[in-house]
Formats: structure tokens, C-alpha cells, sequence
């Protein structure tokens, strides 16, 4: 377990910031990388402090405030659009967890043991699942459960699963099950390797429009930096803040579009 620092725990009294703070622990969770999530935190921190300060120093006083407040919002926009869906996430780590019900099934015949023990071998979020249908399975009648399963999840691979252990509680052929299971496994996992690799084809373009972003990003700095007429004209006129104003949300929403378009779709 990764302990925040006092500095987070005091940063998160915040309601805004807080936001970020979790939607930032779940992204960095995702990726492995939980024990990060402070130091990340705190470079977002610091950097909506260096735009208020930027302003501040051009005595653009009415973007000190906005520009941070404009960022906390976009932060949270973006964690949103980093955090990939449960279902997606389901879904790949489904025909792991087939491979493990076929493996225990070869140890017991019980369903309600075969599923108790194929939870927690699964990674989240499906865990959760697996380990909430076999709660009930073991309080109720495991047919009901299985029904309910059923009707409480709309997707087809997880429906897929619950018929074919249906299917085992009412003819109990053990082969046939696993053999239905690994046939389904192989279906899934063909389709899982489809989106991964649609995914890895927007790269390209995805590479571009970073290419695209930075170099942005350099021709606005340079600007600033070494061009008097440049800085005079973004920070001492309505239009060349509207404009740098316009330029930056263009590079923050390429950055968010491209995060967009790397996720593995449903």
C-alpha cells in the first residue's frame, strides 16, 4: 500500500484537487505505477503555479486566477479520458481468467468452489465480479445466481460464461464444459488482440499530432522568450491573449484527443 504524504492529505481538503488526486491514484494504478502518484500530483501542482506566476509576472492579473482554475479543469477532464473502461478492462483479462476456471475445474466439480477459486486468481476489476457471483452463489441457489448474473451484465462474454457453467449444473459433463470454455476463450482472445492491434495503429497518427503539439509548444515559447514583439503582442493586447489563450487549449486538447484515441475500444 502506497501512504500519500502530509502535503497530499492537505492538498486534498481541496474538493478540486481532490478529484484529480483519485482520478489520478486509479490512472497511475492501472499502469502499475501507483508509487508515482504523489510526485505526479505535484508536478501538476506546480504547474498550474508557474502559469499563474507567468501571468502574474506580465501583470496579466486576471489570468492568474483563471488560467489555474482553467487547468484543474483540464486535468480532471484528462485523468477522465485516461481511465479506460471497466468493461475493456473485463474483457482482456477475461480469457486469463478462462484459462484459470479450466485449470481449477480439473481440481473440483463443485461450481460454486470453481468460481470461488478463479476469483481470486483475477485481476481487478474482474475480480470483484467473479468474487461477488460466487457470494451468491454460495448464499443462494447457484442456478438463481447465475441467472442474475446474467441479466446484471450486458455484455456477451460474460453472459457466454455464466451459460456455459449453467450448462455444467444441468448435464454435468465436465469436458464438454471445458471444452465450451476454451473454444470461448480463443473466440475472445482473437477479438482482444483485434482492438489491441487497431489500437496500435493510430501510433502514427498519434505520433504526428504530438510532433505537432511540441512543435507548437516551441514556437510559442520562442515567442515569449526572444521575441519582443512577440511577448509585447500576447501579453499587452486583448487579441494576443486570446489567440495564446486559443493556441494552448489547441496543444491540451490534441494531448487529450491523442489519449483518446490510444484507449482500446470496446
Amino acid at each position: 500500500v502506497v501512504r500519500k504524504s502530509k502535503g497530499v492529505k492537505l492538498i486534498q481538503r481541496f474538493k478540486g484537487l481532490n478529484k484529480i488526486y483519485e482520478d489520478l491514484d486509479v490512472v497511475m494504478a492501472t499502469k502499475g505505477k501507483e508509487h508515482i502518484t504523489d510526485t505526479v500530483f505535484y508536478l501538476m501542482l506546480g504547474s498550474m503555479g508557474l502559469i499563474g506566476m507567468v501571468f502574474l509576472y506580465f501583470k496579466v492579473y486576471l489570468m492568474v486566477i483563471l488560467a489555474p482554475i482553467g487547468l484543474v479543469w483540464y486535468y480532471k477532464n484528462l485523468l477522465h479520458a485516461m481511465q479506460q473502461d471497466s468493461i475493456v478492462m473485463v474483457e482482456q483479462a477475461l480469457p486469463s481468467a478462462i484459462d484459470n476456471l479450466i485449470r481449477v475445474s480439473s481440481r473440483y466439480s463443485d461450481v460454486k468452489t470453481i468460481v470461488y477459486e478463479t476469483s481470486k486468481l483475477a485481476d481487478e476489476p474482474l475480480r470483484g465480479i467473479l468474487d461477488n457471483l460466487s457470494r451468491k452463489m454460495i448464499s443462494q441457489n447457484p442456478r438463481e445466481a447465475l441467472d442474475d448474473f446474467q441479466q446484471e451484465y450486458d455484455n456477451v462474454w460474460l453472459k457466454s460464461v455464466a451459460s456455459t457453467l449453467l450448462s455444467y449444473l444441468e448435464d454435468s459433463n465436465k469436458e464438454a464444459t471445458i471444452n465450451n470454455l476454451r473454444n470461448l476463450r480463443d473466440i475472445l482472445s482473437q477479438e482482444n488482440e483485434g482492438k489491441v492491434k487497431l489500437a496500435s495503429e493510430r501510433k502514427y497518427g498519434i505520433m504526428i499530432n504530438y510532433a505537432l503539439a511540441g512543435a507548437g509548444v516551441i514556437v510559442l515559447a520562442l515567442n515569449i522568450l526572444v521575441n519582443p514583439a512577440g511577448k509585447d503582442f500576447f501579453f499587452n493586447s486583448f487579441f494576443g491573449l486570446v489567440s495564446m489563450v486559443a493556441g494552448i487549449g489547441t496543444i491540451l486538447g490534441t494531448v487529450t484527443l491523442n489519449v483518446k484515441l490510444s484507449k482500446i475500444k470496446k
